[in-house]
């Protein structure tokens, strides 16, 4: 858990740093076509294992959609109009997001008035800690970062939900190489279609670090 909210929580700190010097899905891209390289490496030529069937890949190519191409694409995206920390907030809402969507879609009983009472602490906690930060300095196009950001975490809870619903026999993490592979392949179409992105051999040290 500490692990977890250390790295899912500087994820926003590092990219805001990029994005002030690269197009966001051109770094997006980038960083997802690096991470997707090294699964997929270990897993295709030390582990040999097979490739995914057609039925497979088809739920990959989807996954890989509200993933990495919404959800990741568009939060980074989203944190060259709005302050990290309303990005963070917004994203942390998926919890609450996928309960609601689960009980109002699929009548789920699993959910108690314990667990929204959690839910709703939880996001209030959040809100707490961020407030005062998180609607200062409102540039151009802050409205368009908040739409961003709320569409990337709405597609990362149809995702959890969808992953629940509908297991694939596949190794996680063998499937998440490919997702990376597929999402940044997108992102990187899309970038050079609709941004102004930065040639490869000029990218500063800063960014390189903001990708380890």
């Amino acid at each position: 858990m500490l692990i977890t909210s250390v790295v899912w929580g500087t994820t926003w700190i590092v990219s805001k740093i990029g994005v002030k010097e690269i197009p966001a899905l051109q770094m997006t891209s980038i960083r997802q076509l690096i991470g997707g390289v090294i699964f997929l490496s270990f897993f295709l030529f030390y582990k040999k294992v097979p490739m995914p069937t057609l039925k497979q890949f088809r739920w990959l190519f989807f996954m890989a959609i509200l993933m990495f191409v919404s959800a990741n694409g568009l939060s980074t995206w989203s944190l060259m109009f709005i302050p990290t920390g309303l990005s963070a907030l917004i994203g942390a809402s998926y919890p609450l997001c996928v309960v609601i969507i689960e009980k109002v879609f699929f009548k789920s009983k699993r959910m108690t008035a314990l667990t929204f009472a959690g839910l709703f602490l939880g996001i209030v906690g959040i809100a707490i800690v961020f407030y005062e930060n998180a609607f200062q300095h409102a540039v151009p196009g802050f409205l368009f970062g908040v739409f961003l950001s709320t569409v990337a975490m709405l597609s990362w809870s149809v995702a959890t939900i969808f992953i629940s619903r509908n297991k694939t026999d596949i190794n996680p993490y063998y499937g998440i190489g490919w997702q990376m592979l597929m999402g940044g392949s997108m992102l990187f179409i899309i970038a050079q279609a609709t941004q102004p992105v930065v040639p490869f051999m000029q990218i500063s040290t800063t960014v390189w670090l903001v990708f380890g």
